[in-house]
């Protein structure tokens, strides 16, 4: 939104509180900054945003899973060791070819669903650099998949593969949904450890720079989270902290 266009929201809407809710780094969104003092509350994803003394004002607050990930079935037969689900951008397609090659090598079975928004950007990518040189169109996806058919791969999966955007410290929406899945994750993204979710026997943390996988890391069993670490990473716990309300049954 515009400065412009809150400004006239403001002045229609003269007793309204308004909340600001950041599911991107400031770096990413820097006309941010112009925006903030005409919010009441303001909430972001980044615990490094909420941190930062140049802005001292965000209450860190994570995403959310929805009911969808809650319900997800688990007496499917996990015939896939490793999903991953998810546009193709940055170091991302690199990574994963390596992370299958490990997995090969461990005799895990993967799925990988890589995502191009289009073929003329997928030509337009491995045009422009050594990051898609040896890339085939035939591995990637170019429609985008539905969340039925997600839901569909999760239930058949035994964990979950992570890969945030190099810039980015804050949680993916995919790292919270698993949390509402009760699935184990391995991640690129160190900055999980900080969370009062992590827990070693459920993530995995794995080195850019040096690519390793734990083979018992897939061998054991998920590990319950605290009924109340588990609700505030729902969309009820989001809404009651975002907006200062408890909800009613």
């Amino acid at each position: 939104i515009s400065e412009k266009d809150l400004l006239k929201l403001k002045k229609s809407q003269p007793k309204a509180t308004f909340i600001m809710y950041m599911w991107d780094s400031v770096k990413n969104k820097k006309h941010t900054t112009t925006l903030l003092p005409y919010f009441h509350l303001k909430h972001t994803f980044d615990k490094d945003d909420s941190e930062n003394k140049a802005y001292d004002v965000f209450n860190f607050r994570p995403l959310f899973f929805l009911d969808e990930y809650r319900d997800l079935a688990s007496d499917h037969f996990k015939h896939i060791d490793l999903l991953f689900v998810g546009t193709v951008h940055s170091d991302r397609h690199q990574l994963l070819i390596k992370i299958r090659d490990l997995c090969e090598e461990m005799d895990k079975k993967t799925d990988f669903f890589m995502f191009f928004q289009s073929k003329k950007l997928f030509y337009a990518r491995k045009a422009s650099g050594k990051l898609f040189s040896g890339a085939k169109m035939a591995d990637f996806q170019f429609v985008s998949l539905t969340k039925e058919k997600l839901i569909k791969k999760l239930e058949r999966s035994k964990v979950v593969l992570d890969i945030q955007h190099p810039s980015q410290t804050g949680l993916t929406m995919r790292t919270i949904e698993m949390i509402g899945a009760k699935k184990k994750i391995v991640t690129t993204n160190r900055h999980i450890k900080d969370y009062d979710f992590y827990k070693p026997n459920n993530i995995l943390c794995i080195d850019r720079e040096n690519m390793e996988l734990n083979e018992s890391f897939f061998e054991t069993d998920y590990e319950a989270l605290d009924a109340r670490v588990y609700h505030s990473y729902s969309i009820e716990g989001w809404l009651e902290e975002v907006f200062s309300i408890p909800l009613k049954d």
